[in-house]
């Protein structure tokens, strides 16, 4: 990571949001308004000393202002799109926004029983007893209740309901199946 590029960066935006100009950050800092106009401009960087000081006028730790963020467990938590439940949640991030679909070739490996798996990714597993949901692709030996995802469904067998935009191949399906393609072997 480039330290000193994501710093000015970092300024430029902080100082933006808080609707500071260069002379308003300066004057606060003690130091001439050319001194932070080198500093956004990519000619130099801040003193060490300084740091603090800019963390805490932004209300940002030293980390932070170098695009270091940590993830605080509470904070991810207390915004997720469903209750805490017994579901096994299987998301991704770009950035700070949470994808309901990843439009990226990502998939998820999960071994061991499940109660319920909902995942915004392609997903491979073994014995489900409840149910699966992917936003893309679902490759499980067997689910025991319903299988809903935005791609292909390839399994075993399916308990109950299968519903996919793709294909569906399965020994067996419960109840209704619904998809593009359907075969059962």
């Amino acid at each position: 990571m480039d330290f000193t590029n994501q710093l000015a960066d970092n300024i430029i935006n902080m100082r933006k949001q808080a609707n500071f100009t260069q002379e308003d950050l300066a004057t606060r800092l003690n130091i001439s308004y050319q001194a932070v106009s080198k500093w956004e401009t990519k000619q130099s960087s801040p003193d060490i000393a300084l740091l603090p000081l800019l963390a805490e006028i932004f209300s940002v730790t030293v980390d932070e202002l170098f695009g270091i963020v940590p993830i605080k467990s509470d904070t991810i938590s207390a915004n997720l799109p469903w209750t805490n439940d017994d579901t096994l949640h299987v998301v991704a991030y770009k950035g700070h926004k949470l994808l309901k679909v990843s439009k990226e070739n990502l998939s998820f490996e999960y071994r061991g029983d499940a109660l319920n798996v909902d995942c915004a990714l392609n997903i491979t597993c073994e014995g489900v007893t409840g149910s699966v949901t992917a936003g893309g692709d679902i490759s499980c030996d067997s689910i025991g209740n319903d299988a809903n995802c935005g791609g292909n469904i390839t399994c075993d067998c399916i308990g109950n309901d299968a519903n996919c935009g793709g294909n569906i191949t399965c020994d067996c399906v419960g109840n209704n199946a619904m998809a593009g393609n359907i075969i059962i072997n």
